[in-house]
C-alpha cells in the first residue's frame, strides 16, 4: 500500500526527476511556492507525483456565472516505470479528491494551464 503525503524539502530533486522523465518538467529547480504538491512513497522511495490547486474559480474569472463553485485542478502527476500497475495513480487522486472534498470545491478536474505531456 502506498504512502500519499505531501512533499518535502528531500524529495525536490526526486519530483523534478520524475517530472522530466515523464516530459513534463523542463528540468529547472523544483519550485516550492508554486501548486501544492503530494507525492506516492512505496517501499520508502518517491515513485510518484502529483500537483494541484485547491480553489480555482476560472468559470467566474472568465464572466460565467453559470459555471460550478470553486474547483480543484491537478495540473501534472506523474509515476516512474518501476511504481505502475501498483495503484499510485489512483491513490495519488484519491488524496487530491479527498482533500478537494473537505476544502469545499464542487468540480475536479485537469488543469488548462497545468503541465502537458510534450512528444
Amino acid at each position: 500500500m502506498p504512502l500519499i503525503r505531501n512533499i518535502v524539502q528531500a524529495d525536490y530533486s526526486v519530483v523534478e526527476e520524475l517530472l522530466y522523465s515523464n516530459h513534463l518538467g523542463d528540468g529547472r529547480f523544483y519550485d516550492p511556492d508554486g501548486p501544492d504538491v503530494v507525492v506516492a512513497e512505496l517501499n520508502g522511495s518517491v515513485v510518484g507525483v502529483a500537483e494541484f490547486q485547491l480553489h480555482c474559480d476560472f468559470g467566474h474569472d472568465e464572466g460565467r456565472e453559470a459555471h460550478p463553485g470553486e474547483q480543484t485542478f491537478i495540473s501534472a502527476m506523474a509515476v516512474a516505470l518501476t511504481g505502475r500497475r501498483e495503484g499510485l495513480g489512483r491513490a495519488l487522486l484519491t488524496e487530491i479528491a479527498r482533500r478537494a472534498q473537505k476544502a469545499g470545491d464542487t468540480f475536479l478536474g485537469p488543469g488548462a494551464a497545468g503541465r502537458r505531456r510534450r512528444g
